[in-house]
């Protein structure tokens, strides 16, 4: 069986998502996570200093963010513990269902 290693994908501090992913490209990975996700606009993405993604938005986005540049998503870190209720100071339950 093959296993496929994805690069963590906050590799330059202050610096978008796609910037993570053509310098993960760059350095000869064929996958990448998604690490930073939230469920709702961030001003830090707007403003073009942070990696996020929302896991509300249309994953044909993310996806052809990372086809464009010929890299597999390999996961969605949740940074999360699963018996953590839902809440709003923590990534509960609900975030991680829907991030799989």
């Amino acid at each position: 069986m093959a296993i496929r290693v994805g690069c963590f994908a906050l590799i330059n501090p202050f610096s978008l998502l796609e910037n993570q992913l053509d310098q993960i490209k760059k350095w000869g990975f064929s996958a990448a996570d998604l690490t930073d996700n939230t469920d709702g606009a961030c001003l830090g993405v707007e403003y073009g200093f942070t990696a996020l993604a929302s896991l509300d938005a249309n994953p044909f986005d993310i996806k052809r963010m990372f086809d464009s540049r010929g890299l597999a998503l390999s996961c969605i870190c949740a940074h999360a513990n699963l018996l953590d209720p839902a809440s709003p100071a923590r990534y509960g339950t609900s975030q991680i269902i829907k991030g799989g």
